[in-house]
């Protein structure tokens, strides 16, 4: 069934190519006078028409009867050749199939013939192989598929970068948001301005959140060091991440920055934000607060300048 399918097509395609008996005349006497007169002459630049496509008819008509009187067979003379009749015959075979095919192109440029052979004449004429009209393809040398596929995979590995980039910190607002949820349930910071301290039941990670809406992880191996949690510090990909420029480097350094190490060449990549290491502070529980027990014996100032201080009380 595939068989047949792909058999269809190709015969819509075959079709769809298929060139015109008009178009096939033109080709023919188009190869025809390039071969006489050379590759850059074409049928406006034989009848010496500046104006091209663009010429009118009365134009054409009058450059073609110039240059039929010109070219015509007749202006052969026997005489010019004396007793050399092969030659004679060779140049006025060659001037009569010469005026043959200037009467076809003035036929051509007089006719409506005209509008298929200015199509071709601006887009270019296809070149005569394997028995038939053919466009001539561009074909790509080894080195320039290479590079193409090479800069390619690039795109495609930069567009990868950038929508997992996308998907990590999307992730990562989606947990500090509901950390944020746990650590101040009705949404409004704790009045008593102390930091409150969540375990992420997801990950197993112990998250810090202050005062003022940041986010922080406690460090797995010092537990008195936090690290700020933003999603915008995740860093964007940038060219130098990328595998065209990596590839190269990493040839380089596995080659020569091998054997000379000071050859050896390394990518810092941009840091959005310093990550921030701060110290655990007092946390609060759950439990309030203790109010401070009030000094005894503290001085007060009255405001006539007389200091004055507070007695112990016996029990």
């Amino acid at each position: 069934m595939r068989i047949n399918i792909a058999l269809f097509f190709g015969c819509l395609v075959t079709f769809a190519i298929a060139w015109s008996n008009v178009d096939q005349e033109l080709f023919q006497i188009n190869y025809e006078v390039k071969k006489d007169l050379g590759e850059d002459v074409t049928f406006y630049s034989w009848l010496e028409l500046p104006n091209g496509p663009k010429s009118s008819y009365d134009e054409i008509n009058k450059a073609y009867r110039k240059l039929s009187r010109k070219i015509h067979p007749d202006k052969v003379k026997r005489s010019k050749f004396g007793a050399d009749a092969k030659k004679y015959k060779r140049v006025k075979k060659r001037s009569t199939e010469r005026y043959q095919r200037l009467s076809i192109v003035g036929e051509i440029l007089r006719s409506s013939k005209k509008d298929r052979y200015d199509f071709f004449y601006d887009h270019g004429f296809p070149t005569y192989k394997n028995n038939t009209w053919l466009y001539q393809k561009f074909r790509p040398s080894v080195v320039m598929v290479f590079v193409g596929l090479y800069f390619l995979i690039g795109v495609f590995h930069y567009v990868l970068s950038k929508l997992q980039n996308t998907q990590n910190r999307k992730r990562l607002e989606l947990t500090v948001d509901q950390i944020k949820r746990q650590a101040w349930p009705t949404g409004i910071p704790p009045s008593d301005g102390r930091d409150r301290m969540m375990t992420n039941e997801a990950t197993g990670k112990t998250f810090v959140v202050k005062i003022d809406g940041s986010v922080h992880v406690v460090d797995n191996l010092d537990s008195s060091v936090l690290h700020s949690v933003n999603p915008q510090d995740i860093r964007d990909p940038e060219v130098c991440d990328n595998f065209v420029v990596k590839c190269p480097i990493w040839i380089w350094n596995s080659t020569v920055g091998k054997v000379v190490p000071g050859l050896y060449y390394t990518v810092k990549p941009r840091v959005n934000k310093a990550t921030k290491e701060e110290k655990v502070e007092e946390v609060s529980s759950s439990k309030k607060p203790k109010k401070a027990k009030k000094q005894v014996g503290e001085k007060k100032t009255l405001p006539n300048g007389t200091v004055v201080g507070s007695r112990k009380k016996r029990n």
